[in-house]
């Protein structure tokens, strides 16, 4: 038994990671990933991990969501450690963990949202720029954004989402926004390609 679950203390760890895996964390999230009896996350997220890391690795099932109850019943009581892209109270796992297990037996170790991340690239302040996440969301929920000057960040489901914002954009007289796509922020493999919504030929 852990210090922290003899006091009552927080039995789920929630740690943040990016692109940049192991290097781009702290001291106190490796440290719970150290400690984890399971560390739960996506396959890619899982990857990111050394082989120091004695805890069982488990890839998240799909569709994810009607199985974490479940998970959490059977891993919850150890030392259960979940991985999330970034920030995980952002567009991430962290609330639906807190609303499914109780904020009282989650700890949060946050990583540089992918937000930050992308509006640090741009020159964008934070504070003016709207974020749609379109991950398992209507995509047509962008046009309520759409302004003159405007700025969105949108959270993609996948590869094939630009192709679809670029489309969607056109077919709705927006055919003139630049777009910008920024991939693996923060990692080794970053980058970075722009065009016009019209005629865009990108993936």
């Amino acid at each position: 038994m852990t210090p922290g679950e003899a006091s009552g203390g927080p039995r789920i760890v929630v740690v943040g990671i990016g692109a940049d895996g192991w290097a781009g964390i702290g001291d106190p999230a490796r440290e719970a990933i150290r400690a984890a009896r399971t560390i739960h996350g996506s396959a890619r997220q899982l990857a990111l991990l050394p082989d120091e890391v004695a805890g069982q690795l488990m890839a998240w099932p799909s569709p994810l969501l009607p199985a974490l109850p479940g998970l959490i019943e059977e891993h919850g009581s150890g030392r259960m450690c979940v991985l999330a892209s970034g920030d995980p109270m952002l567009h991430g796992i962290g609330a639906t963990l807190a609303r499914i297990a109780g904020v009282e037996r989650l700890r949060v170790l946050p990583h540089v949202s992918s937000v930050s991340l992308a509006c640090a690239r741009l020159g964008w302040a934070i504070q003016d720029t709207s974020v749609v996440s379109v991950v398992n969301r209507p995509i047509a929920a962008i046009l309520r954004e759409m302004a003159p000057r405007g700025r969105i960040l949108v959270l993609s489901e996948d590869a094939a989402t630009p192709r679809q914002v670029a489309g969607l954009l056109d077919a709705h007289g927006w055919g003139g926004s630049r777009l910008t796509v920024l991939e693996q922020l923060g990692g080794p493999r970053e980058n970075r390609v722009s065009g016009l919504a019209s005629g865009w030929e990108l993936p």
